[in-house]
């Protein structure tokens, strides 16, 4: 037995200033750029200030620690140069993945758009026709081996569409010809038309046609 359901997928709308805030604040975040820079500019600031200690004292006689203050200025200065680096590549590698972030935004921002002026254009729309279900038929006609399941796919017409895949379960395991392809017959009415088909055991009955 099978069933054909449709899946509805939850959205949540968001207005337009919303977006167009939210694309402010991924242009204007780059977390890892910013530590690197923290980082980058202590070193350069405790580099500084180690220099102007060693210069004050650079002079005096009593001070045994210059060699050391000028080896902790270089590593230092190295850390400030290394995290400026690092920081260079991260604000770019970040800028890209932001650019690519807000191209797909506005790609979808404009698909929104599409979608509420066609969803618009369909309320415009004559609504949906009516499907009646006449007469329905599941067996082999030739052998007189026939079931009528006309009820049980009027039972199964949803917003004007029947689809299903033919099977025993339009007769609930009845089966009229065991072991023998069967077929299914419809005479229906679409919009006031009255047509008829007839699909093979397993293949889709999709109405209307």
């Amino acid at each position: 037995m099978e069933i054909n359901v449709k899946r509805t997928r939850d959205v949540f709308p968001v207005d337009l200033v919303d977006w167009e805030r939210l694309k402010g604040m991924i242009s204007n975040y780059s977390p890892a750029y910013n530590a690197w820079a923290s980082i980058s500019l202590a070193g350069f600031t405790t580099s500084l200030a180690i220099i102007l200690a060693w210069i004050t004292v650079k002079d005096g006689e009593g001070y045994s620690y210059k060699t050391e203050l000028l080896i902790a200025a270089g590593m230092s200065l190295v850390v400030g140069i290394m995290s400026g680096i690092f920081a260079w590549s991260k604000k770019k590698s970040e800028s890209f993945s932001r650019k690519q972030i807000l191209q797909e935004m506005d790609t979808m921002q404009a698909s929104m758009i599409s979608e509420a002026e066609v969803t618009e254009n369909e309320d415009e729309l004559e609504p949906i026709g009516e499907l009646e279900i006449i007469n329905a038929t599941y067996g082999i006609d030739e052998e007189g081996k026939i079931i009528d399941v006309t009820d049980k796919l009027k039972s199964l017409v949803a917003n004007g569409e029947l689809k299903l895949i033919v099977g025993n379960f339009l007769v609930e395991g009845n089966d009229p010809a065991p072991g023998i392809v069967k077929f299914l017959r419809v005479e229906y009415s679409y919009n006031g038309l009255q047509s008829s088909i007839r699909i093979k055991e397993s293949d889709q009955l999709s109405l209307p046609v």
